[in-house]
């Protein structure tokens, strides 16, 4: 049987048409998937997993097992924060700094599940000079409204915590001190449906405005690589597709 201790001595086990239900304590429901996919069969995957959380009140998640394997100190760390197994800090005793490239890379590669990607800025919150969170941004963008009313809008690409850290209101915060360094009249980001239902982002004023398709990925020695046209007879490890929302700056109590 597979063992779940490290995370609680409650867990359940179900099987599924695609894998394993786990159920931690009745806080929080793992979805693992056995295998790789066809586009059709992740079709019904991603419904059955849209299924789950209109059916349960709490937290749903979707992993395959080779993330349990082969990034399992990235997963566990995701799955004690979704049980609340941190370290709790307020974001009042917490300070922002600009961050160098190498020094956000590092530390987002080592507590983030994607690890770090291209970007134009980082912002990190610091405790008693400790690197506690990060937030990577796009470049900003100018951007035109009706009647050629321009603006700058900003894009959150990647926020983690050290591992066994939860800053509380830390991402509200670096958002703010983005919004405000940059004249931003709004933020955009993506919530990946297989990790979060987005309410984080929701409970901060951030608007949804569209979704993305499910992605396809082959597994490597390196890591998880995208397909970009992947073939639909042939089999990949697929995401469940993500949202897109947007934090109007001006709008929802949130002021810069």
């Amino acid at each position: 049987m597979i063992d779940f201790r490290e995370l609680s001595e409650v867990y359940r086990l179900t099987a599924t048409d695609f894998g394993t239900l786990v159920t931690i304590e009745n806080r929080l429901i793992i979805h693992f998937v056995n295998m790789p996919l066809t586009k059709k069969e992740n079709d019904l995957l991603v419904r059955f997993l849209h299924n789950l959380r209109k059916e349960y009140t709490i937290p749903v998640i979707q992993l395959t097992w080779k993330q349990w394997e082969d990034q399992h100190d990235f997963v566990v760390n995701i799955l004690r924060a979704k049980l609340g197994q941190v370290e709790r800090i307020h974001g009042r005793k917490v300070i922002v700094r600009e961050l160098d490239i190498e020094t956000a890379t590092d530390f987002v590669n080592v507590n983030h599940l994607q690890g770090a990607t291209l970007f134009d800025s980082a912002l990190g919150l610091f405790g008693n000079e400790r690197l506690l969170a990060v937030a990577l941004f796009g470049k900003p963008r100018q951007m035109v409204r009706d009647f050629d009313e321009s603006y700058v809008s900003g894009e959150l690409i990647r926020f983690c915590s050290a591992r066994g850290i939860r800053v509380y209101g830390g991402l509200d915060k670096l958002l703010k001190a983005s919004a405000r360094h940059f004249n931003l009249r709004d933020i955009m980001t993506y919530s990946d449906y297989n990790i979060s239902d987005g309410m984080v982002y929701q409970k901060l004023g951030f608007e949804k405005r569209g979704e993305l398709l499910p992605m396809a990925f082959e597994a490597s020695r390196g890591g998880w690589k995208r397909t970009r046209k992947p073939d639909e007879n042939k089999t990949y490890y697929w995401n469940s597709g993500s949202e897109k929302y947007v934090l109007p700056i001006s709008v929802s109590g949130f002021q810069k």
